[in-house]
């Protein structure tokens, strides 16, 4: 594996880059080049232990081909997985070059997930991710997200949106303690009355973040 440039992909005049700015989360703009891609890294910058987001990380020399992977997301344990994200119905078009990629990775111990769109923006948890992202540039009233804090640790199962905000509780308060992963909803992002939101401190995972990331993202 080789680094990548900071520009790998010759862009066409008429493709745009967007820079998305997760000051929260990184230091440094995490680059998109679709809206997929945009929504792939909003939606994995709210995975609870994501510690950073790099966009083309690196490129790889395949048998007849160079291949440069869309994300490596690194987390909290040192663990990472290496992204590639794809509109479905072109999938079957680069399968072979996809195998070949994850065969060499593998052989590094990482793996490669295939992130499509469908799966990215399953029953509107990309919309989701976005409304939530936009509470993370809020500030908010720190006595109050203490209180929400304390209920959601009381309970390993966690406190219900609706009794949050049945005892009065702001609900930008809310979204912002989930963008800034102070707290978590489930995979799906659920943010209704009936979503179930747990302390960050309470979460507990089996085996490497990295495989947990992997099946949170197909859920």
């Amino acid at each position: 594996m080789a680094r990548s440039a900071r520009k790998v992909v010759t862009r066409s005049p008429a493709r745009s880059v967007r820079l998305i700015n997760l000051p929260h989360l990184q230091s440094e703009a995490i680059e998109a080049e679709s809206s997929v891609e945009r929504d792939f890294a909003h939606l994995a910058a709210l995975y609870p232990f994501t510690r950073r987001i790099l966009h083309q990380p690196f490129r790889l020399d395949l048998d007849d081909r160079k291949y440069t992977p869309d994300f490596l997301v690194e987390f909290d344990d040192r663990s990472s997985i290496v992204i590639e994200v794809k509109v479905e119905s072109k999938l079957e078009r680069f399968e072979s070059v996809y195998q070949a990629a994850k065969a060499k990775l593998a052989a590094h111990g990482v793996c490669l997930k295939i992130a499509h769109d469908q799966m990215i923006r399953t029953e509107g948890r990309a919309e989701r991710a976005l409304l939530i992202r936009r509470y993370s540039k809020d500030h908010c009233n720190e006595g109050e997200a203490q209180a929400i804090l304390g209920l959601a640790q009381e309970s390993q199962t966690g406190v219900r949106m609706s009794e949050l905000l049945s005892r009065g509780f702001a609900l930008p308060t809310i979204y912002h303690l989930i963008a800034r992963r102070r707290m978590c909803t489930d995979s799906a992002l659920d943010i209704s009355r009936g979503a179930v939101l747990a302390s960050i401190n309470n979460l507990i995972t089996e085996g490497r973040h990295a495989d947990h990331f992997d099946r949170w993202l197909d859920a």
